[in-house]
């Protein structure tokens, strides 16, 4: 699972509304505000759902320090991104700090590596993004961003108006000078195209420049949420489009604030229901081996190869079973659930 925010894992429901976006950023932030700090509580039933579900590895953004405790023999392993936000010269000191902290941790343990999350355009200063990209580079640390998430991100950026601007003001962060139509979401590509393993979180509305960039860039990889993906309706996501170019798309689930379960196996089933069109084999890179490429994890996790470690699951099928047809198997199988013991393997 690419992308997760655990902290809303005990909501049951997502939040409302879907639309328009920013009213359901409003009510996240509300959320937010209202929960414990950290959320443990959440955090610890997001962590069990996943493995129950046959989860092994949480691409999780974190917005506060993370329990650290909660990781188990049993748990996912994780890679934390520490999610940084920053406008004013202020911010963006205390945030670089907060990343270096991060990265420097000494008491993080082997489950868990550390990443960073920029956040968004929206919320993050052009030179907060340079210099977080920077400290990547510096660490060779995993980076998570989300971009071209909303058409109204799209009209913020080339013409300061619609309803980010409007939420910007509202939250006292607004800043015209950022918003004169310079900056683009090529801009951001390129800064985080700097680091070694660089997420695109959604790019649901990648424009073609944006899309050659990412093929000649096979480093970089577009992590999309599919049933999320649905929750908002945005326009048709070009996931394909960018498979049929050469780049690396893996899967999240964003989390219990826009989708119903952490399941990344229920996503799995959502695109094979809506995309009868692409092979079963090809979904099934996109949780494994893409995302373990997407996380820089390829040598060693992905695939059933020599060399790597082998994290095995186990699919229930209905008996007996109602087609030899892969796809169909695929919509019958129930929840997965990951094999504990792995015995030895001669071959």
């Amino acid at each position: 699972n690419c992308h997760a925010h655990l902290e809303f894992s005990n909501l049951p429901t997502p939040i409302a509304p879907s639309t328009p976006f920013t009213s359901w950023i409003k009510s996240l932030v509300a959320y937010r505000r209202e929960l414990l700090s950290p959320p443990v509580a959440a955090f610890q039933a997001g962590l069990e759902e996943s493995a129950q579900s046959g989860v092994t590895l949480i691409g999780e953004i974190a917005t506060s320090d993370w329990p650290l405790d909660l990781v188990t023999p049993a748990s996912p392993d994780l890679i934390l991104f520490r999610e940084s936000l920053g406008r004013t010269t202020e911010q963006q000191r205390t945030q670089l700090d907060i990343a270096r902290r991060h990265l420097e941790s000494k008491n993080t343990p082997s489950k868990i590596q550390a990443g960073l999350s920029p956040h968004a355009h929206y919320s993050v200063h052009p030179d907060l993004l340079r210099d977080l990209v920077s400290l990547a580079v510096e660490y060779d640390a995993p980076l998570a961003m989300h971009l071209a998430e909303t058409r109204s991100e799209l009209q913020l950026l080339q013409h300061g108006t619609g309803e980010f601007a409007d939420m910007l003001q509202a939250f006292g962060a607004w800043d015209p000078a950022l918003y004169d139509g310079s900056r683009t979401i090529l801009d951001d590509l390129r800064q985080l195209a700097r680091a070694s393993h660089p997420l695109v979180i959604h790019g649901n509305h990648l424009a073609e420049s944006d899309i050659d960039f990412l093929a000649v860039n096979p480093h970089l990889s577009v992590i999309y949420c599919p049933r999320t993906h649905r929750y908002f309706g945005h326009e048709a996501h070009p996931w394909r489009q960018l498979l049929a170019r050469g780049i690396n798309v893996a899967l999240g689930t964003d989390g219990r604030g826009s989708n119903p379960d952490l399941s990344i196996w229920n996503e799995l089933r959502f695109l094979a229901q809506n995309f009868p069109d692409v092979p079963p084999s090809t979904l099934l890179r996109l949780p494994t081996l893409n995302a373990a490429r997407a996380l820089g994890l390829d040598r060693r996790l992905g695939s059933l190869t020599p060399g790597k470690f082998p994290r095995l699951i186990q699919f229930p099928l209905p008996e007996p079973l109602p087609t030899s047809d892969p796809t169909q198997l695929l919509l019958a199988s129930r929840t997965p659930v990951p094999i504990r013991s792995i015995p030895e393997i001669d071959h």
